[in-house]
């Protein structure tokens, strides 16, 4: 009894391992890839306004490409290695977006995310990027893999929030929330 209750108990920790490298998306040449796609019965050329205004807000150091169904960019964001007061970078993890309209529907595509490490320069002790780069898609980071694999987590989370960003973006655009003016007899 005491031995199953222990056997039990060593599996239920293992369960609780960390596993996230396998539980993100990739298609099939194993690269990671992000793909959602969303109903809409709004016009696709209103979609596509709001979209521009979207992707411009949010997506400023990347050109955007447009066709008419069609907008392309790249996006980033920084990984660090301690948050908090005193945040230190580890770097930044880059990676292509594109949004994709088909009437009553359109699709997210997040590919290609690559990870750029950050060393901090002792002249001015800021950090800046070092050019070595990183697929995502690797499995270990020597030295680093409990941090790789909160980098991991960390686009997936990022992934979310942007897509998230942008349907709440097109929610207010279709039903657009005005603030409420005290009545006044003097108008």
């Amino acid at each position: 009894m005491r031995s199953s209750f222990i056997l039990l108990f060593l599996l239920s920790l293992l369960s609780l391992r960390p596993s996230f490298s396998q539980n993100l998306p990739t298609d099939e040449s194993g690269k990671i890839v992000f793909v959602q796609v969303e109903k809409d019965s709004s016009r696709i050329d209103s979609l596509t306004a709001w979209t521009n205004q979207w992707m411009k807000e949010r997506y400023t150091k990347f050109p955007i490409q447009q066709d008419s169904t069609k907008f392309k960019t790249q996006g980033q964001f920084m990984v660090y290695i301690k948050e908090g007061v005193f945040m230190q970078p580890h770097g930044t993890i880059r990676y292509d977006f594109s949004i994709e309209f088909k009437e009553n529907r359109y699709r997210y595509v997040f590919s290609n995310f690559i990870f750029e490490y950050y060393k901090q320069e002792r002249s001015d002790l800021k950090y800046h990027p070092t050019g070595e780069l990183k697929p995502l898609e690797d499995k270990e980071f020597k030295g680093y893999q409990k941090l790789w694999e909160k980098h991991k987590r960390s686009t997936q989370d990022h992934v979310k929030k942007m897509i998230l960003s942008h349907k709440a973006f097109i929610a207010n655009k279709k039903n657009p929330v005005f603030p409420l003016h005290p009545k006044t007899n003097d108008w």
